[in-house]
């Protein structure tokens, strides 16, 4: 009866007093008596509601602390609220960072808010927690890891909440957009803008028109940029989010600027400023000042023109003071958090220490009775059977230490005769295997003949297992053309090998017996060739390779390219990323589906890097935290090696 009189009392304190004194009427009700329940769920509630920062921090710690201590003897519902609280609690310690600019305690705290949230079995909050996390990549500029954790957030939220995915949908769209993928990027923030519209959430939608606007603006496709600008800043004033609708008028006035429509491009700035003026916001002040310097200048009003670029270089010093003064108050914030965290740690510590001598007491006390007990009968028994146990027992381990002897003995030399087959064995098998890897080396092309072709080339092939189901490969077609492969059979070892000296085999007959000399051609005739040979068996073995095969024109530099999985990468002479031709995706052999492979065109220049490649450098684990090396960090690699050689 208490907690539905109390719940009852926070509705009518949100009717009387409103908003404003939301947080005064639940400070009032806290210092009631309360079950701790209600008061973890209402500290929580208060962190997510204050606007004030030390303020925040307070309440998330209340919530925090309460969760950690009642979670020990809780159980079943009320022990999945209080684990939510404390992911709850733990995420907004992550959120915090964030804003503060410190990705690496931030990215702590949210992964132990997904692991919390996990063990809760909240889905709403893995969502949450995964999406941020997202986010925390997508401005680290780690975007193959943004787009997997964006991914799983979208999937849970598709699941379990099919109406609230617009802002997932406006983070892929993002992180797509930053991989240089404009069409996706638009077509993430075209979803996000349907859900919206089916939940009439209109800060989703403007957030959705005007992230689509900018993206054409990127484009300079500025009309385009003007029409989606618009509806964007219609839904901010439907919504009476004036941060917003300044924002969008700042960048549509851009686009009007871009275009020369100088009247127009005023028009929306100098509304833009105006809002910005009345909200006071350095950022937005100093962003629109900018524009309106750039507007007045191509009026030829050169007065005012200088008079807003002052304001804007005024603002930009203002916005970097509040970033020492919110560096002085994390640092702040820090040391109360972790003296506070000390006091608790001592009094528990304390609190221990107590119960563990009550224990020890209380123990000792009992052994001691026992030992007294155990004393009276022993010493009435122990004149009686001394002589009988120690004579058996001298009796017995005579003969079991005979017994021991002789068992030993057979047993070593049972070992020593199985040491010696395993021994033997296992050097048939290594000079076999190592036997297998010269006749492997045998079929691949000379490394040295590569560099006979180019001014600067190099190989890696490192076997894992002594033999490889890696392989290269060339041909010379004539003085000027040449054909070079990278290939990755199936399976590893030994039967990787196996297969690599068929698919060879293939190719050497496709350029030799038959003569074909277009790539797309020569892996279709391997693919025949692979499949005859592999299929003649009772059961047809699926095995084949992914590889990536290239025809180099070495007098005009033209490169021909077909893959089987496997792309093509090329760096440009000082270019910034790497140009990437996919293959087809399907194997050379059984693949259901199997069309033709397709051939692409390209042309070289002096300067520029070529790179072909199986799985096996991208797929490697290491690093400190023992995680993949993935073909992102590749290309970075690759493209600092090119940079430096020029």
């Amino acid at each position: 009866m208490k907690l539905l009189t109390l719940t009852i009392l926070f509705l009518i304190s949100e009717v009387i007093y409103g908003q404003d004194s939301y947080v005064d009427s639940r400070e009032k009700i806290l210092k009631g008596k309360i079950h701790d329940t209600l008061r973890t769920r209402i500290y929580i509630e208060l962190a997510e509601y204050i606007g004030d920062e030390s303020e925040w921090m307070r309440y998330n710690k209340l919530a925090l602390n309460l969760a950690n201590d009642k979670l020990q003897m809780a159980g079943g519902a009320e022990r999945k609220m209080y684990l939510t609280v404390k992911a709850n609690a733990v995420g907004n310690v992550g959120y915090y960072y964030d804003d503060h600019g410190n990705k690496k305690e931030s990215l702590k705290n949210y992964f132990e808010a997904l692991r919390i949230y996990d063990k809760a079995n909240d889905e709403a909050g893995k969502a949450s927690i995964l999406g941020n996390i997202g986010v925390v990549f997508t401005d680290q500029g780690d975007y193959d890891e943004a787009m997997d954790y964006l991914s799983k957030a979208l999937k849970i939220k598709q699941k379990y909440y099919p109406d609230d995915v617009a802002k997932n949908y406006l983070n892929l769209g993002v992180v797509t957009e930053s991989l240089g993928d404009t069409t996706s990027a638009v077509n993430y923030y075209k979803q996000a803008l349907i859900t919206a519209k089916k939940v009439d959430n209109k800060t989703d939608m403007a957030t959705a028109y005007n992230n689509i606007g900018t993206s054409f603006f990127n484009r300079k496709k500025y009309k385009q940029s003007i029409f989606y600008l618009r509806l964007a800043i219609h839904n901010y004033r439907a919504n009476n989010d004036e941060p917003g609708e300044a924002w969008a008028m700042g960048n549509i006035g851009s686009s009007f600027l871009n275009i020369g429509e100088i009247d127009s491009c005023f028009l929306y700035t100098t509304q833009a400023m105006e809002i910005s003026d009345r909200l006071g916001y350095p950022e937005l002040i100093q962003s629109i000042s900018e524009k309106l310097a750039r507007v007045y200048s191509s009026k030829k009003d050169y007065q005012n023109s200088l008079k807003y670029y002052l304001i804007s270089v005024k603002m930009t010093d203002s916005l970097n003071n509040v970033e020492v003064q919110k560096e002085a108050l994390r640092q702040k914030l820090l040391f109360d958090h972790d003296l506070e965290k000390a006091t608790i740690a001592d009094k528990r510590k304390k609190e221990l220490e107590i119960e563990k001598n009550r224990r020890e007491t209380a123990q000792h006390k009992r052994r001691e009775e026992k030992k007294r007990d155990s004393q009276r009968v022993l010493y009435i028994s122990i004149g009686m059977i001394m002589a009988v146990v120690f004579g058996i027992i001298i009796y017995n381990r005579l003969r079991i230490t005979k017994k021991q002897k002789l068992t030993i003995e057979d047993q070593k030399l049972k070992v020593e005769t199985q040491k010696g087959l395993l021994e033997e064995k296992n050097k048939e098998i290594v000079d076999s295997i190592n036997y297998a890897k010269r006749l492997q080396e045998a079929i691949l092309p000379d490394k040295t003949t590569i560099s006979d072709y180019f001014n600067d080339a190099f190989l890696l092939y490192l076997p894992k297992d002594i033999v490889a189901g890696d392989f290269f490969w060339k041909h010379e077609l004539n003085p000027n053309e040449l054909l070079i492969a990278a290939a990755d059979c199936t399976g590893h070892g030994v039967p990787g090998a196996l297969v690599s000296v068929v698919c060879a085999n293939a190719l050497d007959r496709a350029t030799k017996e038959f003569e074909l000399s277009t790539t797309g051609k020569i892996l279709d005739k391997v693919t025949e060739l692979v499949i005859d040979r592999l299929d003649q068996g009772l059961e047809g073995v699926k095995d084949g390779m992914d590889i990536a095969l290239c025809k180099v024109n070495l007098k005009s530099g033209s490169v021909e390219f077909s893959g089987a999985n496997n792309p093509l990468w090329i760096i440009r002479k000082g270019a910034e990323e790497v140009k990437v031709i996919k293959g087809d995706r399907q194997p050379v052999g059984k693949f259901d589906g199997l069309k033709e492979f397709k051939s692409e065109t390209t042309t070289l220049s002096d300067g520029d890097w070529i790179y072909l490649f199986s799985d096996g450098y991208s797929d490697q684990f290491g690093g400190e935290k023992g995680k993949k090396y993935k073909s992102a960090n590749l290309k970075k690699f690759l493209l600092n090696g090119s940079m430096n050689t020029g």
